[in-house]
């Protein structure tokens, strides 16, 4: 076979391949899929066609990828700029990375699945302890109290309700938390005046509470009491600091022995 060069008919016709092609408007625009296959039929190369064409589907396909990330990059810095509102709402969420909170806005209306993600907002908290509710019960679920990551328990007085935009009762578990601490802070160095008491000494009265806040009671007791002999010694009472130190060894052995 003889490889004779073109003939002016079919350079003639690759010319009106060529026109076709990057045409853009009316009414050559409708012969682009029309014109190639008559082209074809008469016996132009299909090399030479697709060259034609793909110069023609590049052009048009980088214009479009062009505009596909333009939107793209668009929409992700919208996205950005509403999950730093959020995290403005509810500065935890600047613990979490984006794909979490992104879960977790996504899963706002659905508190077991946020609960998941509660260690990663508190560095103590683990979850919540959420009242059992029947699939058709539409009320907002509640909290009877919360586990850290130790899984010691703290009960609320009164349940936590997750009630509004994820972020909203977030912030108000965060303050929940807080009160529900302090009062049992509280409530805890009040009764450590019962220790001398049988049955509610020290070492038994440490099973009252969770860890963290039995050993605050403990060292606010011990701050009061070593100043207190401070000032039994300045004021003349020479075994002042013999005597807290003899109370703090003899609290100490006893606690061993119940361990």
């Amino acid at each position: 076979m003889s490889n004779a060069a073109p003939t002016p008919l079919l350079r003639s016709k690759l010319f009106w391949v060529a026109l076709l092609y990057f045409s853009e408007g009316f009414p050559l625009g409708i012969f682009y899929d029309i014109f190639p296959v008559w082209f074809r039929q008469q016996g132009v190369e299909l090399r030479n066609i697709g060259l034609i064409s793909s110069s023609r589907m590049l052009e048009y396909d980088t214009k479009s990828f062009l505009e596909f990330f333009t939107q793209v990059k668009m929409d992700t810095k919208n996205a950005n700029d509403d999950l730093e509102e959020k995290k403005k709402m509810f500065p935890r969420f600047y613990f979490v990375s984006n794909q979490a909170l992104l879960e977790i806005l996504s899963n706002g209306m659905n508190p077991r699945i946020v609960d998941t993600f509660l260690g990663d907002c508190f560095d103590g908290l683990k979850s919540i302890n959420l009242k059992p509710q029947d699939m058709s019960d539409r009320s907002p679920m509640q909290g009877r109290g919360m586990f850290d990551k130790t899984d010691e328990y703290v009960p609320f007085t009164e349940n936590f309700i997750c009630q509004g935009a994820v972020e909203t009762y977030l912030s108000a578990l965060e303050i929940k938390m807080q009160e529900q601490l302090r009062e049992i802070l509280i409530d805890a160095k009040d009764t450590t005046e019962e220790w001398l008491d049988k049955g509610k000494e020290r070492e038994v009265w440490l099973e009252r509470y969770v860890s963290q806040l039995a050993l605050l009671a403990t060292q606010i007791v011990w701050t009061e009491e070593t100043n207190r002999a401070f000032e039994d010694l300045e004021s003349g009472s020479e075994g002042a600091m013999k005597e807290n130190y003899e109370l703090i060894k003899n609290r100490i052995t006893k606690l061993i022995d119940r361990v």
